[in-house]
């Protein structure tokens, strides 16, 4: 070869590589932008690509060929997709159906991996960040084939959110930092940003020879949430613990969980099991039908957890357990109402049960229970060296129980300095106080301020009295509750200022109105003697989320009261809008002018009357006059929808439907024919879901011009519809309206729009 040719042949080969590389850096930039690839029960593995236009049959098939890391998503259309091996998904990649009641995902029939037969596997070996979000689809188990829907492990930023799974071997998600934790050493590292929300699952869990499932297993999380889910059992836990549990920051509220109420291992099914949970941990606002196990193995700093605002109902009259099995230090339970169990809090078995308190809480029973011993409190100490010490319960209703409380000394535990005061306790078929065995480990009991009605005796001993017993100051008779209306409110509430509770309590702590503490759940909060004259807080935060020409939507922080808020009046100058109390913190004024100047102010009432201060003065000009609404569809078929958006079945939505998937630089919705009699400005109000706890925003561009940013405030669920008014300019004859968003980001789902 000639010089001349080996130059030229170097020159080819520089430029070939060239070449190359710059396709193999191009190939690399593509797959590190956010993508969506679409899968559909129609599609194929062998020859889809992945697009809209040609997609995947198999989400194991997608989950394997889609890049890690990006923000990528795996769309599912409508339909069943039907899988034979595991979902194995790399991290940083979304999967998002078409919803609950479009989406089916059936797997019976998968070869099991690592001994355990499950769907979608979100595991890494090491602690990994798995910023990943799974929505809009359901999971059938094939009456129990499959052992498990979600397995998430070692994955921070996981999000599971409206899924529906149904009738799996073992659970519906487990979700652990790793299996290393034992019962006494914490794991390495804490799952962080881990969210369940707005799921379904029924029949999903199971009872095994000495352990049983829950339909949520989780375990080794910090500041996970866990709410609004609904969980319906025949056999098996509702949210329970794995992996020895560690739980930090955990919350658990808005929770509907119904599970066995009779069962021959636990004697019922837990609603909620929770072992190794601290930091500041809180469940509230649940409705459950069973009990729940709160569990530490250490005392923890600060309040480790608080369990309030609950209501556990038992339908059964025979269950044989705690309402709270409380095995835990440093607690808090308040404001709860539990209604026909064997005992209302059990605290045993555990080294550092000391420091709880327990206050304004509802023990009823609406018969006594079957087993015997049964109590409001049961104590029960154990051969393991530590004290149950400075335990507190104050301002609680109690009945139907043998006994209030029942000591078991039944070990060398001292059991020390509890405080039962201030509460009512109704038909107890013996005593206020049992103690039980050797009494030696029981001492500096305070027992003073009760009501007891129909309570033969304050004391039922077993062997030697307990040491430093006081027991003064407690009163007989008729504590004069309303006993009508809803439990636990009115119900257990004073029936008038003359009741024999009122005023008759001592200071505990607890908030309370008139000369003295009130004795049981409730304060008087009437009138005469006993009335509250403390006035709630001003409202704070008053602010108009949207407006028109004669509406304006007004939201508050709520006010704080030492009894309790009753409602909110709002304010248009000097004149009061609302005829009755608002209840909730939020208000839209009607009736107003177009172009005109507004001042609100929002004031809070307890219910003895007491009106706070206003608020700060909000002033809101209302939009200018419209010459009428047209209403547009977003499902409408002559919009246009692009890229991964799709119409999916909304029972709350005025057309029955809604557009979902606007975003991630790949779905689109534009309202086409917008119609305007004339140029000018207008008010176009978007109609909306965002169940998020946070808003969202959205992109809107009018006509093809410059895009705006539009915030969505969250709507509380993505069954309810909000609205946000945005002002635009239109031109005369037809419009369009194109609502899209950036790679990554995701808008609501759109209901219609109104153009005002």
């Amino acid at each position: 070869m000639s010089k001349s040719a080996a130059s030229r042949s170097l020159v080819w080969l520089l430029v070939a590589v060239f070449i190359v590389g710059m396709g193999m850096v191009s190939y690399v930039q593509r797959s590190h932008a956010a993508t969506n690839y679409y899968v559909s029960p129609s599609g194929s593995d062998a020859t889809g690509t992945g697009t809209s236009a040609s997609p995947w049959k198999t989400i194991a098939y997608a989950a394997a060929h889609v890049p890690a890391g990006a923000g990528n998503t795996i769309v599912l259309s409508a339909g069943t997709f039907t899988e034979t091996q595991p979902i194995q998904l790399p991290v940083g990649v979304n999967v998002t159906g078409a919803g609950v009641s479009q989406t089916t995902v059936s797997a019976g029939s998968l070869p099991a991996a690592s001994g355990r037969n499950e769907l979608f596997l979100l595991i890494s070996s090491s602690h990994a960040n798995g910023n990943q979000t799974l929505s809009g689809f359901k999971i059938d188990g094939q009456s129990k084939a499959l052992e498990a829907g979600f397995h998430v492990e070692g994955r921070d930023n996981v999000v599971i959110h409206d899924v529906n799974v149904q009738n799996t071997k073992h659970t519906a998600m487990r979700i652990i930092a790793s299996w290393s934790p034992t019962d006494t050493v914490p794991p390495s590292f804490y799952l962080t940003g881990i969210q369940v929300y707005n799921c379904v699952l029924t029949n999903v869990a199971q009872d095994l020879a000495n352990w049983t499932s829950g339909a949520i297993l989780i375990g080794g999380v910090d500041g996970a949430l866990l709410h609004h889910n609904t969980i319906n059992e025949t056999a098996g836990f509702g949210i329970k613990f794995e992996s020895n549990g560690w739980f930090k920051g955990l919350k658990v509220y808005d929770n509907t969980i119904n599970t066995n109420s009779y069962d021959t291992k636990w004697g019922a099914d837990a609603s909620l099991e929770f072992w190794n949970i601290y930091d500041g941990s809180e469940i509230y606002n649940n409705t459950l039908n069973n009990w729940v196990s709160l569990v530490n193995r250490f005392l923890g700093t600060g309040t480790t957890l608080t369990f309030r605002d609950n209501t556990v109902i038992n339908t059964r009259d025979d269950t044989p357990v705690a309402g709270i099995e409380l095995a835990a230090g440093n607690a808090k339970v308040y404001n709860n109402y539990l209604e026909q169990f064997r005992w209302g809090v059990g605290m045993w078995q555990e080294k550092y049960v000391s420091n709880n308190e327990i206050y304004n809480n509802v023990f009823y029973n609406r018969v006594l229970p079957a087993d015997a011993y049964n109590s409001g409190i049961f104590f029960e100490n154990l051969n393991v060296g530590y004290a149950y010490d400075n335990n507190k319960i104050y301002n609680n209703y109690f009945n139907n129980f043998e006994q209030a409380v029942w000591y078991k000394i039944v070990g060398n535990s001292p059991i020390t300095n509890t405080k039962f005061q201030n509460n009512i306790v109704e038909d107890m078929s013996y005593a206020l106080i049992l103690t039980a065995s050797d009494t030696n480990y029981l001492s500096n009991t305070t027992m003073t301020y009760n009501v007891l009605n129909n309570v033969p005796a304050v004391l039922r001993p077993f062997g030697a009295a307990p040491s430093n017993l006081v027991t003064t100051n407690n009163l007989t008779g008729n504590p004069g509750l309303n006993k009508s209306g809803a439990k636990p409110d009115p119900y257990f509430r004073p029936s008038s200022s003359s009741s024999l509770v009122v005023n008759a309590g001592t200071n505990v702590g607890l908030p309370y109105s008139g000369a003295a503490p009130d004795i049981g759940r409730y304060e008087w909060t009437g009138t005469g003697g006993g009335t509250d004259t403390t006035a709630p807080t001003a409202p704070t935060g008053l602010a108009s989320p949207s407006k028109t020409d004669t509406t304006v939507s007004l939201t508050w922080t709520a006010s704080t009261d030492n009894v309790g808020v009753a409602g909110y009046d709002v304010y248009r100058g000097t004149t009061k809008v609302n005829s009755s109390l608002i209840t909730g913190t939020s208000h839209t004024v009607t009736g107003l002018a177009a172009s005109t100047a507004y001042t609100f102010t929002v004031k809070a009432k307890d219910a003895a009357g007491n009106e706070s201060a206003a608020s700060a003065a909000l002033s809101v000009t209302t939009n200018a006059a419209s010459s009428g609404g047209s209403v547009y569809e977003s499902e409408a078929t002559a919009n246009t929808l692009t890229g991964g958006a799709w119409r999916a079945t909304c029972s709350t939505c005025s057309g029955g439907y809604s557009v979902n998937n606007i975003g991630n630089n790949d779905g689109t919705l534009q309202f086409n024919g917008v119609a305007a009699s004339s140029a000018g400005s207008y008010t176009a109000r978007v109609y909306y879901k965002n169940g998020d706890a946070s808003a969202r925003t959205g992109l809107m561009s009018v006509n093809g011009g410059t895009a705006v940013t539009v915030t969505f405030a969250p709507t509380g669920s993505w069954t309810t519809v909000g609205y946000v008014d945005v002002t635009v300019s239109l031109n005369a004859g037809s419009n369009t309206i194109k609502f899209y968003h950036n790679a990554g980001s995701y808008a609501p789902d759109f209901d219609k729009l109104t153009r005002l």
